[in-house]
């Protein structure tokens, strides 16, 4: 089941103001471009619905410090700009 198209329009206007807001507070802030591709790529043919769970159960807690875990480990880990090449150019005496 899909999101209907009010919906649609509230998540893109949500995302817009986001940014902008960003944009606006952080004026200085650097990003990386291909980020806005992959993202279309994400929404536009995969879509933003997951799935429904075959297993309808709540987690234990076992499970649960896993996945917080796993939530620190990727946030530690992330970065937004991952590869920036710097060219050097070297000045003959």
């Amino acid at each position: 089941m899909g999101l209907n198209t009010r919906d649609n329009v509230l998540a893109a206007l949500a995302i817009f103001t986001a940014q902008y807001l960003i944009a606006t507070l952080f004026p200085h802030a650097q990003g990386y471009s291909g980020w806005l591709l992959f993202a279309f790529i994400i929404g536009r043919f995969i879509g933003i619905q997951h799935p429904p769970c075959e297993i309808e159960e709540p987690l234990s807690t076992e499970r649960v410090v896993i996945g917080w875990l796993a939530l620190v480990i990727f946030v530690l880990c992330f970065t937004p700009q991952p590869i920036q090449l710097i060219e050097h150019v070297m000045v003959q005496p």
